[in-house]
């Protein structure tokens, strides 16, 4: 199975981008889909419950089954143990390579020995040339005396054995490497089936599990259907269990068929055993006509009747008179309908209930938390709002215990209408207003409790605004007096005393005890005192020197009477502009 179907996308979404709640949830549940093919795992989460089967391993990355981990163990062993032995064998044929060229260098010697030692005889030397030709050159494999073979016999061997030795090395390190490989492969192998043992589970390799059928074993779809002709299905233990209640009943009925003796036309008969015929049952039918009939003309007369038990009425009912009373306000009410204990009456949609303890309700749908309305004795309560047919709500109506106005409040009580404010002792401060003939809008009056006043104010119908006490301030600053006033007005005063005289011609000054914005209009007492604009015209520039905060004055006595003087300024500006 490829990994485009374990998990195919149903939708394209945009990053940033907000996303379709429907598409969201197709995804997931894509994903659960693909997440629900997953074999059930054990419970102490180690493996699955049942071992998957493992296919045929195509990619070196592919897990083996543990059989197969097996066989290559075993297959790796073997190498190993055949290229050590053909290692040994290799070493002991080059020993014995070695061991015959000695023997050959040997004898060629003694035969060299043996031509010079054939000097002394000709025969002997003869022999001796030839015996030594034969230890030199004497082909392969044919002897030279005894067992024993000539050098090129001893030199042709040892270049064969030299040969196979090489290629044997050749393939001792081709196997060598054979087996280290298969060894690596082994390992991989031994590692995943402990991670298999382990829980750990490659999921991408489940995949490749075929479908079962018939020829081969795998995976097998169940199904509840007993009528398919599938073999690639198999038979859930609920279908199992309808073929073998199939087969029960068709077993049953086997062994209870009817037989003729059996059959009966009495109507009467007590038998368990017998079966009734048609014609038993067409005069059973007949009686139950019969009895239809008679019941259906007894009825007839009680059809129009209501039953005590409980009844179904289509036309009006009327009721006219009943013996029985009912007390309220010194009057006997006649109870033409009496209810016993906590009751109801009413249709689908709403009802009137009554309390055993008095309690009237009305309206509530069937299985509501509470009625409509309800009244007793002290109160009638109202689910919702109370409206009255002019379209007054209560809700927007303002309560006695408190509550927010949130439109405009009107008071009509004629000329004089007004509010009262109590206290506790009884007394009250009314507002009121006046009649338009009157020259006050408004009076404040505090009355005691029986209506007598205490006092009063009025506050004329006139523009302006209401100044409060704490809008006009006063301060006393050593000698000065300072006044303020709600329009920005400031009035100051300042006393400054001169014992024994003045010095006439001196220009004196003082800084007023609060700044004015500006230069204010200053008085001074009317004893030789003189403001700039009554100095000489020479004397003009000092006037100039006079600002806000300071005053510059100069004095002057045409009499000349000089003594104690207490001088006295009164100054009119402004504190704000």
């Amino acid at each position: 199975m490829s990994k485009e179907s374990w998990y195919k996308r149903k939708h394209q979404f945009t990053p940033y981008t907000k996303a379709d709640g429907q598409a969201v949830s197709d995804e997931f549940d894509a994903i659960q889909t693909s997440f629900e093919r997953i074999p059930e795992m054990r419970d102490d989460g180690k493996g699955f419950k049942e071992s998957p089967l493992i296919p045929e391993p195509t990619d070196p990355m592919n897990p083996v089954p543990l059989k197969m981990l097996t066989e290559t163990e075993k297959s790796v062993n073997n190498a190993r143990d055949d290229v050590t032995a053909k290692a040994q064998q290799v070493a002991q044929n080059t020993q014995s390579v070695a061991t015959n060229t000695l023997t050959a260098t040997q004898k060629a010697n003694t035969a060299t020995q043996a031509a010079a030692s054939a000097q002394s005889s000709q025969q002997a030397a003869g022999n001796s040339e030839n015996m030594a030709h034969k230890w030199a050159a004497n082909p392969v494999n044919e002897t030279v005396q005894g067992d024993k073979y000539s050098a090129y016999h001893y030199a042709t061997k040892a270049e064969q054995s030299a040969t196979t030795a090489s290629s044997a090395a050749i393939t001792s390190k081709s196997n060598a490497d054979i087996a280290t490989s298969k060894a690596e492969e082994a390992i991989q192998a031994a590692n995943k089936a402990k991670s298999l043992a382990d829980g750990e589970v490659e999921y991408a390799k489940i995949l490749h599990v075929p479908t079962a059928n018939t020829q081969t074993k795998g995976i097998t779809l169940l199904t509840n259907d007993t009528g398919l002709d599938s073999e690639s299905l198999g038979l859930t233990a609920k279908a199992g269990k309808k073929l073998a209640q199939m087969i029960a009943t068709v077993q049953t009925s086997l062994t209870k068929y009817i037989l003729i003796s059996k059959l009966s036309s009495s109507i009467n008969s007590t038998s368990e055993d017998n079966v009734a015929t048609s014609l038993a049952v067409k005069k059973a039918y007949d009686k139950g006509v019969d009895a239809k009939n008679a019941a259906d003309n007894a009825n007839n007369n009680a059809n129009g009747r209501v039953s005590k038990s409980g009844d179904t009425m289509t036309g009006m009912l009327k009721i006219t008179s009943s013996s029985t009373t009912y007390l309220v306000n010194n009057y006997n009410w006649v109870k033409k309908i009496e209810l016993s204990g906590d009751s109801v009456i009413g249709n689908e949609a709403s009802i009137i209930g009554f309390n055993t303890n008095g309690t009237l309700h009305l309206g509530g749908k069937p299985n509501s938390i509470e009625f409509n309305a309800s009244i007793d004795e002290t109160r009638l309560w109202v689910k919702g709002d109370v409206v009255t047919k002019i379209g007054a709500s209560l809700n927007n109506a303002f309560m006695k215990t408190g509550g927010v106005v949130t439109g405009i409040m009107s008071f009509k009580q004629g000329d004089w209408s007004g509010i009262d404010f109590y206290n506790n002792s009884g007394r009250y401060t009314r507002i009121e207003s006046n009649p338009h003939g009157s020259n006050s809008a408004l009076s404040f009056i505090y009355r005691e409790s029986n209506g007598s006043n205490i006092n009063i104010a009025f506050l004329p119908r006139k523009n302006g605004n209401i100044l409060l006490d704490a809008d006009f301030t006063y301060q006393k600053i050593g000698n000065f007096e300072v006044r303020k006033y709600p329009d920005g007005t400031m009035i100051q005063t300042n006393v400054v005393n001169f014992r024994g005289g003045y010095s006439h011609g001196t220009v004196y000054s003082f800084n007023w005890a609060v700044s004015f914005v500006e230069a204010p209009a200053v008085f001074g007492s009317n004893k030789a005192v003189e403001d700039f604009s009554f100095v000489d015209k020479k004397q003009m520039g000092i006037k100039t020197k006079s600002n806000g905060s300071t005053y510059y004055y100069y004095l002057y006595d045409p009499g000349g009477e000089q003594g104690d003087w207490d001088m006295q300024f009164l100054a009119i500006g402004r504190w704000k502009r």
